[in-house]
């Protein structure tokens, strides 16, 4: 804290805003890191919007044209890197809404800054402007096989769309993410791989947590980012071997090592099965208490979280350090 002053309070006191950005592809799982980072520091410091609201026609418009948003030309860039211009100097902007379930544009909508805005979508890092206008950039990265799953769930539960509607637009779709969207990743701070666990446990073992499929919902993250330059407070992962011995920990796994990514020296910390909650507490308090919230605890907090949950809390300390480096400089 600085002059006794929690990160909170001096957010609220910002006349900017800060812009995160989370970028990947369609059902790529952007909206759920949004959506966790939100939940930990709160809706008074976090709001969001999707760059599908910029796209420039509308799905009845896309099927006569043939012409799909991944492919940046398709959509309003340029209003994209006015509007974030302006939520930076703290000022309203007047937010076309595209409705998924519709596959129309709703009337545009007053959008108001907060401390800190996350801007989730396809091409958040397409152009210089908007790379330089991103105080934090997160790429979301999960494997073809992860993918396919979120998206046809996705699209089939919440916006209505058949199933085979859903797999032809994937084929589509495929060269087009490859040769416009992908590359973004590139210029990400962190990114955010997610692959299929490695883990297989027999589910007789564990009958009563265990789906119809025998499978739990669980994955393997590794969180890419570049060595940080600048220093961070200490937080630490803390485990027991007797913990370990009693064998009433689910299975998991915590890795780090450095690694080389498309010619960029990184660092790598992969989480994979489901970890007890009081295994991350250290960077759960670390977060609350240098934000200064009033929680002790964020909401929907279980005593087991899959890697995808785990690595959420993780992303909320990386924008939390990175937003209070900012305010130092």
């Amino acid at each position: 804290m600085v002059h006794g002053k929690s990160l909170k309070d001096r957010l609220l006191s910002n006349p900017g805003s800060y812009i995160i950005g989370v970028a990947g592809d369609s059902g790529s799982g952007k909206s759920t890191f949004a959506k966790g980072i939100i939940s930990m520091l709160g809706g008074r410091l976090v709001s969001s919007f999707s760059t599908d609201d910029y796209h420039k026609e509308d799905r009845e418009q896309r099927a006569r044209s043939g012409i799909l948003p991944l492919d940046p030309k398709a959509n309003r860039l340029d209003l994209l890197t006015q509007h974030i211009r302006e939520l930076k100097a703290g000022k309203s902007v007047l937010k076309p809404v595209y409705n998924h379930r519709t596959g129309r544009f709703d009337p545009d909508v007053e959008f108001k800054p907060t401390p800190i805005v996350i801007v989730e979508g396809l091409h958040p890092y397409y152009t210089s402007e908007l790379r330089r206008l991103i105080d934090f950039k997160i790429f979301v990265d999960p494997s073809r096989r992860v993918k396919y799953v979120w998206k046809i769930r996705r699209d089939i539960e919440k916006r209505g769309i058949k199933p085979e509607r859903v797999k032809e637009e994937m084929m589509a779709r495929e060269p087009l993410y490859r040769q416009y969207v992908d590359p973004q990743k590139l210029y990400a701070d962190l990114v955010l791989e997610v692959q299929p666990t490695k883990f297989h446990i027999n589910p007789m073992l564990q009958l009563d947590e265990w789906g119809e499929s025998g499978r739990k919902e669980l994955y393997r993250v590794n969180l890419i980012q570049q060595p940080l330059e600048y220093p961070v407070d200490l937080v630490s992962f803390s485990i027991t071997l007797p913990e370990l011995l009693k064998g009433e920990l689910k299975p998991f796994s915590i890795e780090y090592y450095p690694d080389v990514y498309y010619g960029r020296k990184v660092t790598v910390t992969g989480l994979d099965g489901e970890i007890h909650q009081r295994i991350l507490e250290p960077v759960e308090k670390h977060v609350l208490d240098h934000l200064g919230s009033e929680l002790r605890s964020y909401p929907g907090k279980k005593e087991y979280m899959n890697a995808v949950e785990a690595s959420q809390l993780l992303v909320c300390w990386r924008v939390v350090e990175k937003i209070e480096q900012l305010m130092k400089d």
